[in-house]
Parts: structure tokens; C-alpha cells; sequence
């Protein structure tokens, strides 16, 4: 198994297996952390056969049950929203 070894790699592996450039933008970095298959599959070379069976999973990182449910009311909003992510 080879990996990339550049983040545009990555990101152009993420971008095109699983349309990060739709949703990617709107992920607060600063509060959450994305792994899972996703992550792993855009890490290869070669994509996973099973590509249609990886996730992509959240993890916030503060214990302030407020701040997680605005910040996750905020990605949503920015996912509805058409022209609130940049392209």
C-alpha cells in the first residue's frame, strides 16, 4: 500500500473521492477534527474498492454542549445555505 506524501495530495484525494470541496470549508478547525475511513482512503494512492462504505467522523474537542450544538447549527446552516462556502 503507497501513500501520498503532499497535503494537496490529500486534499485532491479527499476532493475527488469524497466531494470535500462541497463540505470541507464549512468545518470549524478550530473546535473539530475529522477521521474515518475517509481520512485514511485519502491518505492511498489507490482508492478503496469499497469506496461508497467509508465515513467520515466528527470529533469536537471542548465539553461545552452549548458551543458544540452552535458550531455544529453553523456547518449546517453553511451546508443549506447556496454561496455561504467559498469555492
Amino acid at each position: 500500500m503507497a501513500f501520498v506524501s503532499t497535503l494537496n495530495d490529500f486534499r485532491h484525494n479527499l476532493a475527488t473521492r469524497f466531494l470535500s470541496i462541497i463540505w470541507l470549508s464549512a468545518i470549524d478547525f478550530s473546535k473539530l477534527v475529522f477521521a474515518g475511513g475517509c481520512v485514511i482512503n485519502a491518505l492511498c494512492q489507490v482508492p478503496f474498492s469499497d469506496i461508497q462504505e467509508q465515513d467520515i467522523n466528527v470529533f469536537y474537542s471542548f465539553d461545552d454542549w452549548i458551543d458544540l450544538e452552535e458550531t455544529a447549527t453553523s456547518i449546517i446552516l453553511r451546508l443549506k445555505i447556496p454561496g455561504a462556502l467559498p469555492l
